[in-house]
């Protein structure tokens, strides 16, 4: 975290990063060009077309943390790799120089223009259009490698139901969950 304190960031996949690179660019993904994850369908940045980032500056830890429950960008879903020993997050951080923040939408306009989409209270920003990498200060290159939870445990029969849906084995129509209450 000490690397991301009061920086400004984007963070995506090791494979993203690859194509990132050979596109010397951040795309924005209005368009959909890229997979996005559920959080991602409504997101106010992605919907307007811009690169949605993270603006860690002068931020205490409240609020780090309460952005953290919104989207875990420490371990985000979309550089996880799940094995059947090991839980594997590759993903890269590329840290905007600070005279490109002038170029930053802020936070606030996301709440002035449209309360209904989804984006991060109090740190979430964003870069209007493509993000070329002139922009980008220094990239951090990050991998969390984790033991899959213990067998017969709760996390491993979440761990077993995340990499059924992901080998399409299960659909979320097969996990309907009925209640004892339940008629």
């Amino acid at each position: 975290m000490k690397y991301l304190s009061n920086q400004v960031f984007h963070v995506t996949s090791i494979k993203a990063y690859e194509n990132i690179l050979k596109d010397n660019k951040i795309f924005h993904n209005k368009d959909e060009k890229f997979p996005i994850n559920t959080s991602s369908k409504g997101s106010y940045g992605r919907l307007k077309g811009f690169v949605c980032l993270f603006d860690l500056r002068g931020k205490d830890e409240s609020v780090i943390e309460n952005t953290l429950n919104c989207y875990n960008f420490l371990v985000p879903d979309c550089s996880e790799e799940r094995c059947s020993d090991y839980i594997e997050n590759n993903s890269a951080y590329f840290i905007l120089k600070p005279e490109s923040y002038k170029k930053l939408i802020p936070n606030s306009t996301g709440w002035q223009e449209d309360q209904c989409k989804l984006f991060v209270p109090k740190t979430e920003c964003w870069f209007p259009g493509d993000m070329p990498l002139e922009h980008v200060s220094k990239i951090l290159l990050v991998r969390i490698h984790r033991d899959v939870p213990v067998q017969d445990s709760l996390g491993y029969e979440i761990y077993q139901i995340h990499r059924s849906l992901e080998k399409g084995d299960l659909s979320s129509e097969d996990m309907k969950i009925k209640s004892p209450f339940d008629d």
